[in-house]
């Protein structure tokens, strides 16, 4: 089960800034798909495209991403860590990044995360 929190919230993001997702797990025995929702669009990320990978999403203002996680195992010896964060335009960290650990049971585990950015007269 996952060690931390299964849900995230980052709000007043500046426009531009970027979502990082970084996942490993060793053995590769798990897959997530992640959905990600904003206004009417829909974004969706696969195993191959984050599992032992580096992913980015610049996120716009103003706007709000919703992320549904969904991990699958199909192996009880793997352990998935995952961490997410937002970087401002200028490289800095905008609050604190969401990070946490998962393993079987259950099979199957999810996570949510919502990116809120600024409106666009709060970028004055």
């Amino acid at each position: 089960m996952a060690t931390q929190s299964s849900f995230k919230k980052w709000i007043n993001v500046p426009d531009k800034s970027k979502f990082i997702l970084k996942t490993s797990a060793d053995p590769p025995n798990v897959s997530i798909d992640i959905v990600i929702t904003e206004g009417g669009n829909t974004t969706h990320w696969t195993t191959s495209d984050v599992l032992n990978k580096t992913k980015t999403l610049t996120v716009r203002s103003p706007r709000r991403y919703e992320m549904a996680v969904t991990i699958a195992f199909a192996g009880s010896k793997t352990t998935l860590e995952v961490d997410a964060r937002i970087e401002k335009p200028d490289g800095t960290p905008h609050g604190k990044p969401f990070q946490f650990s998962a393993t079987p049971p259950p099979k199957t585990q999810h996570a949510d995360i919502s990116v809120i950015t600024q409106a666009e007269d709060d970028n004055d």
